[in-house]
C-alpha cells in the first residue's frame, strides 16, 4: 500500500461517503 494511494482513497471517501 503507498501513501498516495491511501490519500486518494481517503479524499474519496471523505468528499463521497460511499464505503469501498
Amino acid at each position: 500500500m503507498n501513501l498516495v494511494n491511501y490519500l486518494l482513497v481517503f479524499q474519496s471517501t471523505w468528499k463521497q461517503p460511499h464505503g469501498i
